[in-house]
């Protein structure tokens, strides 16, 4: 292979990985732009419900306006056609946008006056209109066409009597043209699109209405599904002009009720193909030029030859594995004489640049999804000068299950336990009438019938003046809170038992060890037991006294007393879990046996070792411990001399407090003691009656020499 073939070889061998590393920052750059499209969509499509949201707040606020006017209301009263009130809403009608038309009809659904000619007897038919004398609210209605063809968004405002009985209602139509026109210049764009339907599904509005116009008709069946993606993030979906978008659905509903039912659903889609135009543009510019550079290697492979080539080729590819290591701030040194190799590391140190610039706003974009907003847990509420809850936010109603009403104060003291109502009312009655801040912890009931415990807190809002014209409030869950205190009171009480049970145990050990003629000797022994105890304690109480793992008391009673490597103590045995009283009662055992072995037995020479192996039984009367401990290697176990504390506490203590069975046998290579005991507990004890039962009446007497009859057992 000839030198300029190897040379092309090299060259290509090095742009590979900065190929790799463009088409992974092209990859990445894509998928942070499919992101940013994504939420681009759905907020645009919240912004445009947002505005028609305010579009029909504005129509709610004239007709509760207009329905205050007296000529509408004797117009509605009589129940014929009027003229004062038709003059009215003719100037009325001169100062509103062109795209509004009113309109006011009897309870029969005529109409008694309009701000447009309309032939006698013209009755309003939609069901909008039944459905607000039904409810007595404002009603959103769906898609109209007029006589003269124009077509419109309808709407009805109840007109109640001073028995609030609905008379009649205010009819109101805004005009698609005039919305089209309106959202066009908001919000339209050649690469978008925006869809409005009402709650049956009409089309109300199309931007771009191409090819075929669709507003006027019902959607098609198998669009009908879309209506369960509202409010839940983006999608991808071809629309009828043939175009890919990517969008999102909102629904808008002005008066919530219990079905979730909606009364317009809003669609905004973003050409994908013009979303990701630009991405496009650079990756065709990117290759552009990755091709021209790779042209320039070539050549410079060619003609320069064996030894002018090289040594560049060789710090190309030195910069471009450290590219690949994600190290961007290395650059090739062109030598400055204008070559081709010299071109070809000014395009490769442009495309280290660009991948580092696109590498640093794909991390930035990373970091800025990353953040989160937190929900605060808190029930926000207004009350005005009186005390009168008048709002509250979607986690009140979605906490209690009530459904807030228009103009009418929210019942908050049915939500409260009959027990707190009276104090938690007097008491914001009292913060009321006093003009200060309101605290209360009282109990509310959930949706599901649950009281839990929450606490109110409320501050008056003052004018300039210092007049109260209002308050504002927060109420926060603290059932948790209340329930720890309660836990905590639980777990006092139980401290109580715990250390009056622990102090009858130190007596016990007190009584005991201090019998010993020698007082420096009775102390060690004393001192020994008591830190036996203490590492039981330990372990129980990190684990909240409810059990403690076999293995870790055995361990913590021989870490006194094991050596250096090798340990000369093994452990044997499965993980098991056992009860307090069972973990005081073995580790007080185990440290008179290792306390022995320690001065008489095993322990005490160099080459002695003690094993403790133990088993789990399971019988039909439930599991057993069966643990042993075994000598050997040690000095040969002497003839017994007396029994003493440590004897009794194993024979006799672990045997009748616990219901079990300790096998203590003097063998001449070493003492073997073998546990048989039950894993339940048979009562609420926790070993302290063992050690303080054993403690009382203990007469010495023999035992072995050099096993339990040592200063610190017997």
């Amino acid at each position: 292979m000839s030198l300029a073939t190897r040379l092309l070889l090299i060259v290509v061998l090095a742009v590979l990985p900065a190929l790799l590393v463009g088409a992974y920052a092209e990859y990445s750059a894509r998928q942070a732009r499919e992101a940013e499209v994504r939420d681009d969509a759905v907020r645009l499509s919240n912004q445009v419900a947002d505005e028609m949201r305010q579009i029909i707040v504005g129509m709610q606020r004239f007709a509760m306006t207009l329905a205050q006017v007296p000529a509408v209301a004797d117009a509605v009263r009589q129940g014929e056609w009027s003229q004062p009130c038709s003059r009215l809403l003719v100037d009325l009608g001169r100062g509103l946008p062109g795209g509004i038309g009113v309109g006011v009809a009897n309870a029969n659904a005529e109409l008694v006056c309009a701000a447009s000619r309309v032939p006698p007897g013209t009755r309003v038919t939609a069901e909008h209109f039944n459905r607000s004398l039904e409810t007595k609210r404002f009603v959103v209605g769906g898609y109209g066409e007029a006589p003269d063809g124009s077509r419109y968004l309808s709407f009805a405002y109840p007109l109640r009597d001073n028995g609030d009985q609905a008379q009649g209602a205010v009819v109101l139509g805004l005009s698609l043209d005039w919305l089209t026109d309106h959202l066009q210049q908001r919000f339209g764009g050649n690469d978008s699109s925006i869809s409005i339907a009402d709650r049956n599904l009409v089309y109300l509005l199309r931007l771009p209405d191409q090819p075929v116009s669709i507003v006027g008709r019902e959607a098609l069946p198998e669009h009908h599904s879309l209506v369960n993606f509202a409010g839940k993030g983006a999608l991808e979906a071809r629309a009828a002009d043939g175009i890919l978008r990517v969008g999102a659905i909102t629904s808008v509903q002005i008066n919530p009720d219990a079905n979730g039912g909606f009364d317009l659903l809003i669609g905004y889609g973003i050409s994908k193909a013009a979303a990701f135009g630009p991405i496009n543009t650079a990756t065709r510019n990117g290759l552009l030029l990755l091709g021209i550079s790779l042209l320039l290697a070539c050549v410079a492979a060619w003609l320069g030859g064996r030894y002018l080539v090289r040594p560049p080729v060789d710090r190309l590819l030195a910069a471009a594995a450290r590219w690949r290591e994600g190290d961007y701030s290395t650059r090739v040194a062109g030598g400055g004489s204008g070559s081709e190799f010299e071109r070809l590391a000014d395009a490769f140190n442009a495309m280290a640049e660009s991948v580092a610039e696109r590498t640093q706003k794909l991390r930035s974009s990373e970091e800025r999804f990353r953040t989160l907003a937190a929900l605060v847990p808190t029930f926000v509420w207004f009350a005005d000068e009186k005390g009168a809850l008048l709002y509250a936010n979607e986690r009140w109603f979605a906490f209690t299950g009530q459904h807030p009403e228009d103009d009418k104060p929210i019942h908050w003291p049915e939500a409260l336990h009959p027990a707190d109502a009276e104090p938690a009312l007097a008491a914001w009655d009292s913060a009321v009438a006093s003009r200060s801040p309101y605290e209360a912890e009282f109990r509310l009931r959930r949706h599901d019938g649950e009281y839990r415990w929450v606490l109110s807190r409320a501050e008056p809002l003052r004018d300039d003046n210092g007049q109260v014209t209002g308050w504002f409030g927060a109420t926060t869950d603290i059932d948790r809170m209340k329930r720890a205190d309660e836990h905590r009171s639980l777990l006092v009480d139980e401290l109580n038992h715990r250390v009056k049970n622990t102090l009858a145990t130190v007596q016990s050990l007190a009584a005991q060890s201090l019998r010993k003629s020698d007082p420096g000797e009775a102390r060690a022994a004393f001192e020994a037991r008591l830190i036996a105890l203490s590492k039981a304690h330990d372990v129980l109480t990190r684990e909240f006294w409810k059990s403690a793992p076999l293995r870790e008391i055995v361990g913590e009673a021989i870490k006194p007393f094991d050596g250096e490597e090798p340990h000369r103590i093994h452990l044997e045995g499965p993980e098991a879990d056992v009860q307090p009283r069972l973990a005081l009662s073995l580790s007080m055992a185990l440290h008179e046996l290792l306390t022995n072995a320690a001065k008489y037995g095993a322990l005490s020479s160099g080459e002695g070792q003690v094993s403790i192996i133990w088993s789990i039984s399971r019988t039909c009367a439930g599991s057993r411990l069966v643990l042993r401990w075994a000598e050997s290697d040690g000095p040969p176990v002497e003839a017994l001399s007396r029994k003493g504390f440590g004897t009794r506490l194993i024979r006799s203590g672990l045997s009748r407090e616990l219901g079990g069975e300790a096998d203590l046998r003097f063998e001449r290579e070493g003492v073997v003691c073998t546990f048989d005991l039950p894993l339940q507990e048979t009562d609420d004890g926790d070993g302290a009656n063992m050690v303080e039962d054993t403690a009382a009446g203990i007469e010495t007497s023999e035992l072995p020499a050099r096993a339990i009859s040592s200063p610190s057992v017997g």
